[in-house]
């Protein structure tokens, strides 16, 4: 096969995902429901096709021929290619990796800078984690075969894998594997750069990685690499996903796991296994490179977001940085809330967004940081949006959610122009989410500090928070979780159970002055 054609075929699936997750083409109810059936029968038939599999088979590869050329010349070609062309710095001993997993052509370039690293290093075995895209899992499934196979030869299972699956924390969902690309395209790389080792190949689906980290931690030796097989953003426009990807590089290089799993990335869970091992280890974190399908092969207005990240142990363990932020001076304050006005003004008017000057910006608005834009008329609540995360320079983010919240607020109409006078603008300035760990509810509660937390819910594909603000209206904490719980389309005790990840941060607040009312 060409390459034109496999890179082609691979950017079609990417645009199509994305069209179909737009609702590009939009269907009826009968259709969707036969749609939705033929889902079911097709997913039936490959879980009782994968358990009449003979034990001992190999699995063929799902993805040679898209995801990356079929014959071994060209499979060969264009991965000495991208490890000729790839330029990271000097590393003793890699112990993990975290790389990308898209079409050779689009994540090739940036998946190399990692397994350049490995060239002249061995290892007996090699754990390939990556999350399933085709069919879910629940917890972490290894499959049950010989060795899997690529157009470079096969890969042996080692025997980690069976000792693996005999812990409760592992399972085999075999039609999770029969299509899964997340695991396939990492082997072709490491086939070249490493020769002969044995694969440990684990789907990490909705799982605890506290769990599949502590397990693989009893296992690991010097002669064991761990690769976290991981995209970052998925089809936004180019400079949004550059703003996302940087902020989930940044978690990753503070080897935060608790933050990374709210970040943006398909293998966000992997990610986060192999984080809580390299802080247990001490391994240090080496960013090698961060880019998208805008700057190798794609067009740039969706794009999917590619980082090489490598981890070593060194002399000395690996200290993460500690995060602070200062309160803003009364300048800086003052200039963040002209910019949420003139940002209220403009949309309210259906105007362009202040552009302004960054240079003459205070360099404390300059730096990165989350924020929430609250608009009150009367005392009244009119609409509040934030991001939590510091995805974006804060001048920018306050820009952004102050146009959001005029427009955007699903609990209230739009702001129109007559109300102008009577929004009252406040700025809430937010320290990074830090994750609250308790042995029980009660416990959980003891910790969180009324008036003074804003406290972020997070549970499974839901979440939802409150700013310390809200403090105000829910003084008790059980009624103040069980409110947050309810936001997230949940159950009031929802917080309590085992599934639920509860994060705190903090609110530099500030707002207009209140001149005399206006109605």
């Amino acid at each position: 096969m060409d390459l034109e054609p496999t890179a082609a075929a691979c950017y079609a699936e990417v645009r199509g995902r994305a069209r179909r997750k737009q609702g590009v083409s939009p269907m009826n109810g009968k259709r969707w429901i036969a749609l939705a059936a033929g889902v079911i029968v097709l997913a039936v038939a490959a879980a009782l096709l994968a358990t009449l599999r003979p034990k001992g088979t190999t699995r063929a590869p799902a993805v040679a021929g898209t995801f990356y050329p079929g014959s071994k010349d060209k499979l060969t070609q264009i991965i000495r290619q991208h490890l000729d062309e790839a330029k990271p710095e000097q590393l003793e001993r890699v112990r993990g990796l975290v790389s990308p997993h898209a079409g050779t052509i689009y994540s090739g370039p940036i998946a190399a800078y990692g397994f350049k690293t490995l060239e002249g290093q061995r290892y007996k075995t090699v754990i390939v984690m990556g999350p399933p895209h085709h069919y879910p899992v629940r917890g972490a499934s290894i499959l049950n075969v010989a060795g899997y196979e690529t157009p470079l030869g096969t890969v042996p299972l080692s025997p980690l894998a069976k000792t693996l699956r005999k812990n409760e924390t592992f399972t085999e969902v075999p039609a999770a594997h029969e299509e899964e690309h997340s695991i396939e395209v990492q082997l072709p790389f490491l086939q070249t750069v490493l020769g002969e080792f044995e694969l440990v190949p684990i789907l990490v689906g909705d799982a605890d990685s506290e769990k599949i980290a502590e397990v693989l931690l009893e296992h690991l030796d010097d002669e064991t690499l761990i690769v976290a097989s991981s995209d970052l953003s998925h089809y936004l426009p180019y400079e949004q996903a550059k703003a996302l990807d940087a902020f989930t590089v940044r978690t990753i290089a503070e080897v935060d796991a608790d933050l990374v799993e709210l970040c943006e990335a398909c293998g966000k869970t992997p990610i986060a296994v192999l984080l809580r091992i390299a802080r247990e280890k001490g391994w240090h974190p080496h960013v090698l490179d961060c880019r998208n399908s805008g700057d190798t092969a794609g067009p740039k207005t969706q794009v999917v977001g590619y980082c090489s990240v490598a981890f070593t142990k060194e002399a000395e363990p690996f200290v993460p940085p500690v995060r602070s932020r200062e309160p803003l001076d009364e300048a800086a304050q003052q200039k963040l809330l002209e910019l949420a006005r003139a940002a209220l003004e403009a949309a309210v008017k259906d105007e362009a967004a202040p552009d302004p000057d960054v240079d003459e910006l205070p360099e404390a608005i300059r730096r990165y940081g989350g924020a929430f834009v609250t608009l009150t008329r009367n005392g009244r609540l009119r609409g509040c949006i934030g991001h939590i995360l510091p995805y974006a320079p804060l001048y920018r983010t306050v820009i952004e959610c102050a146009r959001s919240a005029a427009l955007h607020d699903r609990r209230f109409l739009p702001v129109v122009e007559k109300e102008l006078d009577a929004i009252h603008v406040e700025v809430s300035v937010l320290t990074v989410p830090e994750r609250l760990k308790a042995s029980s509810p009660e416990a959980l509660l003891e910790k969180i500090v009324p008036g003074k937390d804003g406290v972020y819910l997070v549970v499974g594909p839901r979440s939802s928070t409150y700013l310390p603000q809200v403090w105000a209206q829910l003084p008790d904490k059980d009624a103040f979780m069980s409110a947050l719980s309810e936001k997230a389309g949940l159950r009031a005790n929802a917080w309590q159970s085992a599934a639920a990840r509860v994060f705190i941060y903090h609110a530099h607040v500030f707002e207009e002055e209140r001149g005399e009312p206006t109605e």
